[in-house]
């Protein structure tokens, strides 16, 4: 039986087998109607599962941008005996829409339905909570809930203000080389304007209360006794002094924390162009 409204005629529930890799995947809709998220699981097709990874992922620009990496990081753990779920808030991709605008909590409420659609398989209890960008304020949420798991955190948003000033800078840079393109008069180009109440930032559409929400949110003063992997994209070589000042907190608390620091060039704010393939780091 088709699913009707946002999700358009795909099926509730698919799933195909890759023998290749032994891997199989499933898209299926959780949650009751006009409340639905878009989950996929990954996992093993024979064979004892020994870890379950949770993905969170990003909103807006990053979450166009980060889907691929995701996809990919899913099927490699799948290949090495993992269980791993993906998931898109409501009002993100294909899950519902939130007429009322996304808040950190119906993000976290999202989450643990993902969190219950990866138990509901085959996975084992021992979970790995991956954040990537503004996504890490939730996979940390959830680790807190949950003692004996493990936090990995993907170029971190550390507080939510700072993501939205960002993307009001990239949006206002978009603007100025639009115009330069275009050759039009000064002022005529603006790098973001309304649409029916929402800010519209990079092509995407910021509802107020999700913009006044989340700005408020930050990463917590302390993670629990765990261990974190924090991953520092960038072409420097020096540690992030907000990733220093999360060592410093959490490290005394009990948490071992480790910071790994990728030399890439990260191509969310304004990517003119994807970067070529063979430029790409291998997925590890």
């Amino acid at each position: 039986m088709a699913v009707t409204g946002r999700a358009g005629s795909i099926p509730p529930r698919s799933m195909w087998s890759d023998p290749d890799t032994g891997t199989t995947e499933e898209a299926a809709f959780v949650g009751p109607s006009g409340r639905r998220i878009l989950t996929f699981v990954h996992r093993p097709t024979a064979g004892s599962v020994d870890h379950g990874v949770v993905l969170c992922g990003s909103l807006y620009e990053d979450f166009q941008v980060n889907y691929r990496s995701e996809l990919l990081i899913a099927r490699a753990l799948a290949r090495r005996g993992c269980a791993a779920v993906r998931f898109q808030y409501r009002g993100v991709g294909n899950s519902d829409d939130l007429p009322g605008g996304m808040t950190f909590d119906t993000m976290l409420a999202d989450a643990r339905a993902a969190v219950c659609r990866l138990a509901s398989s085959p996975a084992a209890q021992r979970l790995t909570f991956v954040g990537s960008r503004l996504g890490a304020l939730v996979a940390a949420e959830l680790a807190e809930g949950d003692d004996g798991s493990q936090l990995v955190l993907w170029s971190p948003i550390v507080d939510g203000a700072d993501f939205f000033r960002g993307m009001s800078r990239a949006s206002r840079l978009a603007g100025v080389r639009a115009v330069a393109r275009k050759r039009k008069p000064e002022g005529e180009t603006q790098g973001h304007g309304t649409v029916d109440g929402a800010l519209e930032m990079l092509g995407n559409l910021v509802d107020p209360v999700s913009r006044e929400d989340l700005q408020k949110r930050r990463l917590p003063p302390t993670i629990g006794s765990r261990r974190v992997l924090l991953v520092q994209l960038g072409l420097g070589d020096a540690v992030n002094e907000q990733y220093s000042d999360l060592v410093s907190r959490w490290s005394p608390n009990g948490a071992g924390v480790d910071v790994l620091r990728v030399r890439l060039r990260q191509l969310w704010m304004v990517p003119d162009k994807w970067e070529p393939t063979e430029d790409s780091p291998t997925t590890r």
